[in-house]
């Protein structure tokens, strides 16, 4: 090898090690920002109350309790007395471990109605089945029905 091409293959070389040595620059340059910015966004939004369209707030299971009830059935005798009711035992469904947690959900207005419906038939049409609900939205509790009878 003549001391011309050994002279251009250290030159690459070098440049190789250079181009590497500045690959990893780059990535440790990125992963440092995109750290810096997972962690001082919420930061900045939350701790110091700060707002920006850039930065937003961490919310963990944000939108996880929307249309889910809240509901309480109850029987309203003549004489004034209530009786609370366990929907899940009068519907079958008391067993909890047993059934999907979604046949033990009441998820939005027109369920808390239908549930209501099964539970007329089993107790009788001549019975005041009542109902107070309230769903949740993502600004809290809203009440759907207080005292609400079920036909």
């Amino acid at each position: 090898m003549t001391p011309a091409n050994q002279y251009q293959s250290e030159k690459t070389a070098m440049e190789e090690i250079a181009e590497s040595k500045l690959v990893i620059v780059c990535r440790v340059v990125a992963f440092t920002l995109l750290t810096l910015y997972v962690v001082f966004g919420p930061f900045y939004t939350q701790v110091l109350k700060g707002k920006s369209n850039l930065f937003r707030a961490w919310r963990m299971y944000h939108t996880r309790g929307i249309d889910v009830c809240d509901v309480q059935f109850y029987i309203r005798h003549p004489d004034g007395r209530i009786e609370h009711i366990d929907h899940l035992q009068v519907l079958g469904r008391d067993k909890l471990l047993g059934s999907h947690h979604h046949s033990r959900r009441i998820m939005g207005e027109t369920d808390v109605l239908r549930v209501g419906q099964h539970i007329r038939q089993k107790v009788g049409a001549v019975v005041d089945l009542r109902v107070n609900a309230r769903i949740g939205t993502r600004d809290g509790w809203k009440t759907l029905y207080v005292d609400k009878h079920i036909e």
